[in-house]
């Protein structure tokens, strides 16, 4: 990914890469990274300032999946590691901050369980 573009990638490029890393960065921690990492003027970060941003916030992310995994075993009433992808949609859009139909469709598209009838939670981590 830095091989091709000298050592740097489109800063639109930083959610899936930290993603692919097994972080699970929210919109909000994209976009506080990209006034804290040294952006160039055509969107372009550099592997070290990536690296060195990955080092300090890794522990964060680590917890905020935690926290993620803690919230689905809430939801799993059988203790079974699966949800009903129903019952992720009810909570979705009726606790906290209340999503969209469209805005879970996305994220079960996303997580391609779009036509499954339970997320393995378990699997995820």
């Amino acid at each position: 990914m830095f091989q091709s573009r000298k050592g740097r990638i489109s800063v639109r490029d930083l959610g899936p890469l930290l993603r692919c890393l097994g972080l699970n960065p929210s919109e909000r921690d994209l976009e506080e990274a990209r006034h804290e990492l040294d952006v160039s003027a055509n969107g372009r970060i550099s592997y070290p300032d990536v690296e060195r941003y990955i080092t300090k916030h890794r522990i964060a992310f680590n917890e905020e999946t935690d926290d993620i995994l803690e919230a689905f075993k809430v939801l799993d009433k059988c203790g079974t590691g699966k949800i009903s992808v129903s019952d992720f949609r009810k909570c979705m859009m009726t606790m906290g901050d209340k999503m969209s139909s469209e805005e879970v469709e996305e994220i079960l598209n996303y997580a391609k369980t779009a036509n499954v009838e339970f997320i393995d939670y378990e699997g995820m981590n």
